[in-house]
């Protein structure tokens, strides 16, 4: 299953006559079969990011689904991170060069790709 980006920080209009607040971190949300994916680019150093992230299931009041989860971060097919979810979804992967990653997760019974994820804290 694919997953669809639903909200890209750095994608919002600029309000006329308002000061930039120019945030240095970026937040992207994405959605997927029940899945509602968060993530958070910080920079690290000059040229890494940390992916900071959490994984919720749509409707469930608990982490039960979203607990022990792996994930896999790859770039131009391989593997370059991976981790799993702590008890209430999230995860870090700290580190990673900038450019353009494919993450893998594996909810409950089915394997989730979000493609394209543009590592990085600038557009």
């Amino acid at each position: 299953m694919v997953a669809i980006l639903v909200f890209d920080s750095l994608s919002r209009p600029e309000i006329a006559g308002v000061r930039s607040t120019d945030a240095a971190d970026r937040q992207l949300l994405y959605s997927a079969g029940g899945y509602s994916v968060d993530l958070q680019m910080a920079q690290a150093g000059a040229a890494t990011v940390n992916v900071i992230g959490q994984i919720l299931r749509e409707g469930e009041q608990g982490f039960d689904s979203v607990f022990g989860l792996p994930l896999q971060l790859v770039k131009s097919g391989a593997p370059a991170a991976s981790t799993i979810t702590d008890s209430v979804g999230e995860f870090r992967i700290n580190g990673i060069s900038q450019g353009e990653y494919d993450l893998y997760f594996e909810g409950r019974g089915r394997r989730i790709l979000i493609p394209g994820i543009p590592v990085s804290t600038k557009v």
